[in-house]
């Protein structure tokens, strides 16, 4: 009896250790995701939505050209196009083979490592077209970006040296692919011409040809979209008196003494008061004469920014249109009539030209030998020197204050007038009575 209650209490025992060891087990390994999947056949999104309250991993593949993974919570969106642009090494080769392939990308699809889904996406590819606007007048044309970067010749000169000989079909195709896929969301533009600098464009008009039909043309130049906004409420408010209704003489309207990188802009607005602006050409406004002090440093210029993620990009490499031309006396020294001074003359950006003006005021004039120094103008060239010039110049000073005028130039006209202030004390001792006797011999 003792026995078989032995055997059935160990019996009981070891059905409950294997219940708890199965139920641990159940509990322990992962419920399988509920996902919905849809795929947008037209723009390429494949979307993924979960009521589940735990992340849910997935993996698409683009046939062999690219792949993403990663993991989501509740619902996500993948973007066929955006995967295949992050391949930014391999787009060429992604461009030809989906034009072999007659723009037919197969898509698949893992979510939580089921059973894989499968889609077939047709890649339109139809690069935006930049309106084409030509003029003539002063400025350098503004080009996009794309037209910069995807240039037919190039994409033919990387088949030949792969040794690609495609028809003409798939090379149209390959070209329109690899602009879709080299394209930004944000609308670049840039210059590939010298950007010419001017003063203003008073007296200057245009003429612009385009295929955009409106009731009024205008040209601004201008550095962002408030710029625009403001020009075209006045427009507006003086009913459009003085506004060009053709392209073939437009004038440039633009604020009273400019100074920096201003886009031009074509402004076509109809009555109803809706316009159109494009991005025409770049300018350089310099009015501004070499600062006495300023900030020295390599020369940047932001983007200007304007609306639908319109954005001029300014070379690098452009003249510059600010500058310093900095004179001083760093010491002197001299008994009045002649004296030496030390001067440091330092130029940056387009400083061009300091004049020290050697005024009648600081020479000396002897009645028996006429002027010890004559008056006159030393021009020190920033074309001569590189870095600070120290050197020294004679000069009179009277007691007090002297004044000596400087004169500084940028390279596009513009010129300034400034003084150093001078104040001069000298020490002279008196030459001592002697008394001298000339009775010696009585």
């Amino acid at each position: 009896m003792n026995k078989n209650l032995l055997f059935y209490t160990f019996l009981l025992l070891f059905c409950s250790f294997i219940s708890c060891t199965n139920n641990g087990n159940s509990s322990s390994k992962k419920a399988k995701a509920n996902v919905k999947i849809s795929f947008d056949k037209k723009n390429g999104i494949v979307s993924l939505k979960s009521n589940d309250d735990f992340n849910v991993d997935y993996t698409l593949k683009i046939d062999d050209f690219a792949s993403t993974r990663g993991s989501f919570n509740k619902k996500t969106n993948i973007n066929i196009i955006d995967v295949i642009k992050n391949q930014s090494g391999k787009l060429k080769e992604i461009s030809l083979e989906l034009a072999k392939k007659n723009n037919q990308l197969n898509i698949c699809l893992n979510v939580d490592e089921g059973a894989d889904t499968t889609f077939v996406f047709s890649f339109e590819a139809d690069p935006v077209e930049q309106q084409t606007v030509n003029f003539s007048g002063i400025g350098a044309k503004l080009v996009h970006k794309s037209d910069v970067v995807n240039k037919s010749d190039d994409l033919k000169r990387w088949l030949y040296r792969n040794k690609e000989n495609v028809s003409d079909s798939i090379l149209t195709q390959f070209v329109k692919n690899y602009k879709v896929l080299t394209s930004k969301k944000d609308n670049e533009y840039t210059v590939n011409t010298e950007i010419p600098i001017v003063h203003n464009l008073k007296g200057n008009s245009y003429s612009v040809s385009t295929d955009i039909k409106s009731d009024f043309y205008a040209l601004i130049a201008c550095k962002k979209q408030k710029d625009i906004d403001d020009y075209v409420e006045e427009l507006v408010v003086n009913d459009f008196k003085g506004v060009s209704t053709n392209t073939s003489s437009i004038s440039c309207s633009h604020k009273e003494n400019p100074q920096g990188y201003y886009a031009i802009m074509l402004l076509c607005i109809n009555k109803d008061w809706s316009y159109k602006q494009i991005p025409l050409a770049l300018v350089g406004f310099d009015n501004e004469a070499p600062e006495k002090d300023g900030i020295v440093g390599v020369m940047t210029y932001d983007p200007l920014s304007f609306k639908n993620g319109t954005s001029i990009v300014i070379p690098q490499n452009v003249p510059d249109l600010y500058g310093v031309a900095s004179v001083e006396v760093q010491n002197w020294s001299g008994n009045g009539l002649e004296c030496t001074c030390t001067f440091k003359v330092f130029f940056h950006g387009d400083a061009k030209s300091a004049i020290i003006h050697r005024t009648k005021d600081l020479c000396y004039y002897m009645d028996y030998i006429g002027w010890e120094q004559r008056p006159e103008n030393k021009v020190i060239l920033a074309k001569d020197h590189e870095g600070a010039y120290i050197f020294t110049y004679k000069m009179h000073f009277e007691e007090g204050d002297n004044i000596i005028p400087i004169t500084v130039e940028d390279y596009h006209g513009n010129s300034s007038k400034y003084e150093i202030m001078i104040n001069a004390h000298f020490v002279r001792t008196d030459t001592p009575n002697i008394n001298i006797d000339n009775n010696i011999y009585n």
